[in-house]
């Protein structure tokens, strides 16, 4: 019987060969996790930049509404402020009386944030590998949240307010001019024309509008500055 032997160079050289093939199967793997991760960040910037041109729209859209809403009450302010009577055709067309949006209405602007809270969410934001860009992630997902939740907390005084004037209006129902239906909202309004109480309360409307009008000034310069940090001009 021949005695047991080992060759110590051809055992060195198949576990070379081993290692070199686990090694070059995981450079594989970890090329192909590359390439999907790249793929992945190039999908999540592609959205971010669409989120943010839609959020960009959907806040010049309710800056516009805002804005023609406290033109609106500052107009019926003057007017009950003149001495001259308030024209009721005038009123009804500031109030939108009969269209189906009377006065007062305020924007509601749901922004596009699923993409980007997923990808904080998630930690797929490291899939990001500019550091700015990561950055101004951070930064424009917590000032929109946070001008929002103020955003929110407006419609509370706004809606007070409109019912303090309706509840005037209530107890002088059936003293509006010619023309003027009392039993639309924006007609039991009109009841109070000449009412100094009640420019006070459009007075405060107008100012209410106008810290809404501010929040999303806020949020349009954040969702710009977002852009230019996504590489797209807004």
């Amino acid at each position: 019987m021949k005695p047991f032997t080992v060759d110590l160079r051809r055992l060195a050289v198949e576990f070379l060969l081993i290692v070199a093939g686990v090694l070059s199967a995981l450079m594989v793997d970890a090329a192909w996790q590359s390439h999907l991760d790249r793929d992945r960040e190039r999908e999540y910037l592609r959205q971010l930049r669409a989120d943010a041109v839609e959020n960009r729209a959907r806040l010049m859209a309710a800056h516009d509404l805002e804005d023609d809403q406290r033109r609106r009450a500052r107009a019926m302010v003057a007017a009950l402020r003149a001495r001259r009577p308030l024209d009721p055709d005038s009123a009804a067309s500031w109030m939108d009386v009969g269209s189906g949006e009377s006065f007062p209405w305020y924007s509601d602007p749901r922004l596009a944030m699923g993409t980007i809270v997923a990808l904080v969410e998630t930690g797929d934001l490291n899939l990001i590998r500019d550091p700015g860009t990561r950055s101004a992630t951070i930064a424009y997902l917590g000032q929109v949240q946070a001008d929002l939740a103020e955003f929110g907390r407006s419609v509370g005084p706004f809606q007070e307010h409109y019912l303090r004037l309706v509840g005037m209006a209530e107890s002088r129902r059936g003293s509006a001019g010619p023309g003027v239906d009392p039993d639309s909202p924006g007609g039991i309004l009109l009841t109070v024309q000449g009412d100094q109480e009640a420019a006070v309360l459009f007075q405060l409307f107008a100012a209410n509008i106008g810290v809404r009008i501010w929040y999303l000034e806020q949020m349009r310069q954040a969702t710009d500055s977002f852009l230019v940090a996504l590489g797209e001009a807004p």
